[in-house]
């Protein structure tokens, strides 16, 4: 008896070790409390992959597609946000009482309003506002655009009436049943500050806030009037159900404030569950570290994190990637980190450091647009000849999300691909955690600058004709063995136009891997149509010459895919395309649909919205669970007034 307890014992005790390993290594909440076995949808792209795959769609399939009808829900301002969606939440407050498990959407407003709202009868449940005495931003407060003295408007498209509160898609913990956001906010006495929220996702009762700038560190400046916080929320979890917090942001078009301050940045906070404080330890790195207030020709704008909305990815390890626009490139040297026109991987653990990059060799011209330095005759590999036809103007890297593509191991490596305004597809290697990668030359596994072995070279006005060894575009050697200054590939992806300066990558690609079939990278630039690349896990590289594409061409500035299926049957899966060129006339969004597996070299579209959608905003992404879609968005062009608007498309 005493010998099957110890057994026993023994066996609870590695159960618990097991079940601690797991917990430790899912730094996705996505998945947790009824998520598990429920479809949610609970951060921007739906994973922290940035993947923008639900794979627990059983209602809507492409082999039996339904008709749709469309119900609206008026909001108090406009939305960029993507709606989350929760399923089961025992909601109970305002319109919903009761506590019994409902299927909740929640969208967060440009008037700092958070709605919780019932997914099956689509009543509002509740409405918050984030506002305690104050406002959000007048749009006539803002910075202003480069070169003039007009307020910057790309977020509301007018500059003299609408406001600026909420713009990056939020985050919710399921496990915690905590949703973070960021607000920005102008007091009564003319004082900015962005708030950092954790409200109760079963009532929407405010938890804990932060006001920054005070607890955001480092140097240059925090001035919250200055700082554009665009880009998605990225939430991990660690092993003891905490919570860390990743904001990020660019500036206001693409000015710089100088001594005021307007820099990109992303800082990191810690929520504790027990107490559900928002930690004030914080810490925060800055890409454009040094030349901060540069206002020369070589650089369009300081370095920011922006992505068109997209939000910082995160590996298991806890790890976070994310692409930079514009500013200037140093990489690792004796002055301060510079990392502008990159992709950029932080650590976390044991600090908040750069682990890894990727710079183009490019990166001063896609500055500038073109580049005097290279000779075409000589250098006939480099892709500053390929752009070099483009007219001077900003085409950075940045513009567009990053996504992970596979999962890496300690005995294999991952997949990252990011593309930007020049069109190119960046498709690099990256590791889960520095422990996991090789000692010798673990920062140079995305590839440092282009074809370079050791960091650092490259730098500052370096002569980029001098570099005999510095080519774009090559692919490594040995299927997925990186090694210093390699890709797996890089090609042009989105078709450039050197007449227009709305080109390019302004979204953040969806990644779809079905067990057994082909997988797809799944793309809409700036004037072009959805477009399929296939995937081969062998080679770590896409095909490229024969790309399965929709008949619909898409306006700028193209558009973030998104991907339902029921998990098993490759022929239920939908790419799901939002039109939102009409932001700009207050135009509604019009929502497509397209079969996800390719009928030879075409991607046939099953429905289309037409008319019904909300006013279209640029950047917005759809939301697709149970049977439904979950359009936002609204318009600051038709009257003195903003509009909002939640369009569900349903049987």
């Amino acid at each position: 008896m005493r010998q099957t307890l110890r057994k026993a014992a023994l066996l609870l005790l590695l159960v618990i070790i097991c079940l601690s390993y797991a917990a430790g290594q899912d730094a996705d909440p996505s998945p947790t409390g009824n998520c598990s076995t429920l479809p949610c949808l609970t951060t921007y792209h739906n994973n922290n992959a940035r993947a923008g795959v639900n794979s627990m769609e059983t209602t809507l399939s492409a082999a039996s597609f339904p008709s749709l009808s469309a119900t609206t829900v008026t909001l108090d301002a406009m939305v960029y946000a993507q709606p989350l969606y929760v399923s089961a939440v025992p909601f109970n407050a305002g319109a919903c009482t009761g506590g019994s498990a409902r299927n909740m959407v929640y969208v967060a407003t440009e008037n700092n309003s958070v709605y919780a709202i019932d997914a099956g009868t689509y009543t509002i449940c509740k409405q918050v506002s984030l506002n305690s005495g104050d406002t959000a931003i007048p749009v006539p407060d803002l910075p202003p655009a480069p070169n003039t003295t007009t307020p910057c408007n790309n977020i509301t498209g007018n500059s003299t009436y609408g406001t600026v509160g909420i713009t990056g898609t939020p985050a919710i913990d399921p496990g915690n049943n905590v949703l973070f956001v960021v607000s920005a906010h102008k007091s009564t006495t003319g004082v900015y500050t962005q708030r950092l929220n954790a409200l109760d996702i079963t009532t929407l009762a405010s938890l804990s806030t932060l006001d920054l700038p005070s607890h955001i560190t480092g140097s240059p400046t925090f001035y919250a009037i200055n700082e554009n916080q665009r880009s998605g929320l990225l939430v991990t979890r660690n092993s003891d159900s905490s919570d860390n917090i990743f904001v990020s942001w660019g500036t206001f078009c693409d000015g710089n404030a100088g001594t005021n301050g307007s820099f990109g940045l992303i800082a990191e906070f810690d929520w504790n569950p027990t107490t559900k404080a928002i930690g004030t330890a914080v810490e925060t790195f800055y890409p454009q570290g040094a030349y901060t207030n540069l206002t020369s020709p070589n650089s369009a704008g300081p370095a920011g994190i922006w992505m068109s909305g997209g939000a910082p990815a995160a590996d298991g390890g806890g790890n976070v990637y994310f692409a930079v626009g514009n500013g200037h490139f140093e990489g690792i040297t004796s002055k301060t980190l510079n990392f502008g026109e990159s992709i950029v991987k932080l650590g976390v653990v044991p600090t908040y450091s750069v682990l890894d990059y990727y710079t183009p060799n490019v990166w001063n011209v896609l500055n500038n647009g073109t580049n005097s330095n290279v000779s075409c005759s000589e250098y006939p590999n480099d892709h500053t000849c390929v752009i070099s036809a483009l007219p001077q103007g900003d085409w950075d890297l940045g513009s567009g999300g990053v996504v992970l593509l596979t999962t890496s191991s300690v005995t294999s490596y991952g997949e990252l691909v990011a593309a930007g305004k020049e069109g190119m597809f960046y498709v690099t290697f990256y590791c889960k955690s520095s422990t996991q990668c090789p000692t010798t030359n673990w920062n140079q596994l995305m590839g440092g600058l282009d074809g370079l072995a050791s960091a650092g070279q490259g730098g500052y006005n370096t002569d980029i004709s001098s570099r005999s060894q510095d080519y774009s575009c090559t692919p490594v050697a040995t299927a997925m063995k990186p090694s210093p200054g390699n890709l797996a590939q890089c090609f042009y992806g989105v078709p450039v136009q050197a007449t227009r300066a709305e080109s390019g990558e302004r979204a953040t690609p969806a990644f779809w891997s079905p067990a057994g079939a082909t997988a797809y990278l799944y793309a809409v630039g700036t004037t072009d149509a959805l477009e399929a690349y296939a995937f081969s896990p062998s080679s770590g590289t896409f095909t490229i010459t024969t790309v399965p594409s929709g008949a619909t061409t898409y306006n700028y500035p193209g558009a973030t895919p998104t991907i339902s299926w029921d998990g098993t049957h490759t022929s239920t899966a939908i790419v799901w395309v939002l039109e939102t060129a009409g932001y700009k006339t207050g135009s509604p969004a019009v929502l497509s649909a397209y079969a996800a597996v390719p009928s030879g070299t075409a991607l046939n579209q099953l429905w289309t919205s037409g008319t019904t959608g909300p006013p279209a905003t640029k950047f917005v992404v759809p939301t697709v669970a149970n049977g439904k879609v979950f359009v936002a968005g609204g318009s600051c062009t038709s009257s003195t007034s903003c509009a909002g608007a939640l369009t569900i498309y349903h049987q």
